[in-house]
């Protein structure tokens, strides 16, 4: 039983602290995953992906230059570790459900980062073809990695599961609000 009184609504799953639990075969498709409302729509697949604080633990994003080269030289190794991943993700398949609210925010966030995704290197690359003394040539040079620097961070705020950790029978999931993770009780 949870604090508020109904049973489990996915047996095996449990929360510790801001963080889910959840067996790998689970469906956590009935209550929207950010605010515990009823989902609306068909479930959301998502194939869980390692993230940036998954491999990264100790390196902490900073502007002093001796840490901001080990930001470049972590985010590499993420980025390496992240293609070896893929074939992995695509057995790490995981429904869930969002109430509407959350549905028109993930769909916009997305859409958005693959707009920048896409503009930010053919601006850049555009940019090539203007001299160097033009104004136009260098906004673009310097709009295009700005571009691709807002993609990923807006791919980072798209609604849904993360993973953080996981083992043979379950995934340690972030990014459930505190509404969904309500329903759930804690591990012991």
């Amino acid at each position: 039983m949870t604090a508020q009184g109904s049973t489990n609504p996915t047996p095996g799953a449990w929360r510790d602290g801001d963080e889910l639990l959840a067996p790998r075969n689970a469906l956590l498709v009935e209550r929207c995953f950010r605010c515990g409302k009823p989902a609306v729509g068909g479930p959301l697949v998502t194939h869980l992906h390692v993230t940036n604080a998954y491999h990264r633990n100790a390196v902490s994003l900073s502007a002093s230059s001796l840490l901001a080269i080990l930001d470049l030289f972590a985010y590499g190794v993420f980025v390496i570790a992240f293609l070896a991943d893929l074939p992995a993700a695509g057995r790490r398949r995981f429904q869930f459900g969002l109430c509407g609210a959350h549905r028109a925010q993930r769909y916009w966030v997305r859409w958005s980062a693959a707009l920048a995704a896409t503009a930010g290197p053919a601006l850049w690359i555009g940019s090539l073809g203007f001299p160097v003394s033009e104004d136009a040539g260098v906004l673009m040079f310097l709009a295009g990695p700005i571009l691709l620097w807002l993609a990923a961070l807006l791919s980072g705020l798209t609604v849904g599961p993360q993973l953080v950790g996981e083992n043979a029978r379950v995934f340690r999931l972030s990014g459930a609000g505190k509404g969904f993770l309500a329903a759930y009780p804690t591990a012991s």
